[in-house]
């Protein structure tokens, strides 16, 4: 197991920036300014650069980590810090395999910074793997570490703590895992689902076909253009969808919409103008489709024989 640092930091819940929230309980420092930790999990490309207060003269001890001179590898850091709410220094995430270094760095690339500000350019560690726990889930009370910003850790503490970030991870990939089979056992019985539906509808579109063949018969007789005949029908079909599918379209968005507004169930739906506008698209354009296919099937055919039908083959 990698060695164990802890981090203690302000409280925030993304640590993504300080425009839409400043950090809190993170020292006197940030009563009046706005600590560098506060990017710690803005990642970019999955690279991680983090900021802890070392302390008065800002170097951390790489020895302790088994580090050469200038940096340790391979190493778990762990943040904390202390909620306004809630008692104690509690685990707000964690870096997997960091590099941690012994004097401030100041070589943050170009595309990071894009994402920052400018004044935000120092780090002292660097990592690619990186889990933040949402608010509800940062429970675990670090003990042992006293008033300092860095910790080492003991051989209790790391132990309990190598056992949240093993369990937690190993949750993380089981509920992925359901997730998958869950995507996949839903996508094919939508699939079922819209099959039967394509083929009930083709069947409606078929049938309301029949007793309009003379119609159409009567209108390619007297010189109407195929092209006239299929605007015709095409405004019907966008009519009828318009009346019949729209209304059902913005009455699921509202109550989806009420459903993520439950916690528990936040992340089930996404209901936004991409998902909404893109199910009215699939809608029309199935209803078109399917509407039109009998009516091609007709106009194929010479007047004469349309007339001569009764049927849609």
């Amino acid at each position: 197991m990698n060695k164990i640092f802890y981090c203690r930091v302000g409280w925030m819940r993304s640590y993504c920036g300080a425009v839409d929230e400043k950090p809190g309980n993170g020292g006197s420092y940030n009563k009046n300014n706005t600590g560098y930790a506060v990017y710690n999990f803005l990642g970019n490309k999955g690279r991680y650069y983090g900021f802890v207060e070392a302390g008065v003269d800002k170097t951390i001890n790489i020895k302790k980590l088994d580090g050469n001179n200038d940096y340790a590898e391979n190493i778990t850091v762990v943040w904390i810090a202390k909620s306004n709410e809630a008692k104690g220094q509690r685990i707000v995430g964690w870096y997997k395999d960091a590099k941690v270094f012994k004097q401030l760095q100041k070589d943050i690339p170009e595309d990071v910074m894009e994402e920052r500000d400018k004044a935000f350019n120092i780090y002292n560690i660097y990592a690619e793997k990186a889990v933040l726990l949402d608010v509800n889930d940062r429970k675990y009370i670090v003990k042992g570490m006293g008033q300092s910003n860095i910790w080492y850790g003991n051989e209790d503490e790391n132990k309990k703590v190598e056992k949240i970030i093993e369990t937690y991870e190993k949750d993380k990939s089981d509920y992925l895992e359901y997730k998958k089979d869950s995507v996949k056992s839903a996508i094919i019985l939508a699939s079922i689902i819209l099959a039967i539906s394509l083929v009930e509808i083709y069947l409606m579109m078929r049938a309301s076909f029949l007793s309009r063949i003379k119609e159409i018969g009567v209108f390619r007789a007297i010189g109407v253009k195929k092209s006239d005949i299929y605007r015709m029908f095409l405004g019907e079909i966008i009519a009828i969808t318009v009346f019949g599918s729209v209304p059902g379209i913005a009455l699921m968005t509202y109550i989806l919409a009420s459903i993520t507004k439950i916690q528990s169930a936040s992340r089930l739906f996404i209901v936004n103008f991409q998902t909404i506008g893109l199910s009215v698209l699939i809608i029309f354009g199935v209803n078109i489709l399917v509407g039109l296919l009998p009516l091609f099937k007709i106009l194929r055919k010479r007047p004469a024989r349309i007339l001569a039908r009764h049927d849609v083959e």
